[in-house]
């Protein structure tokens, strides 16, 4: 469920890379679907929390986590 601060509903989003933490708050999930359709999630639907990672997963190579 959202997290909410007076009318405003978010989610908290932490974001960490190679060590770094980031913590946010978001108030609108864009998501991409396969065939191209885009979902919002907002308001009441957004989740309490949302976290991603990203990093090297060894030398020149890339990883990011959702």
């Amino acid at each position: 469920m959202a997290l909410k601060h007076d009318s405003e509903y978010y989610v908290k989003w932490t974001h960490m890379e190679n060590g770094n933490v980031i913590t946010r708050r978001l108030h609108r999930i864009e998501i991409q679907a396969k065939d191209g359709r885009l979902y919002a999630l907002t308001g009441e639907h957004l989740p309490d929390a949302l976290m991603t990672n990203s990093g090297h997963t060894y030398k020149g190579r890339h990883i990011a986590q959702i």
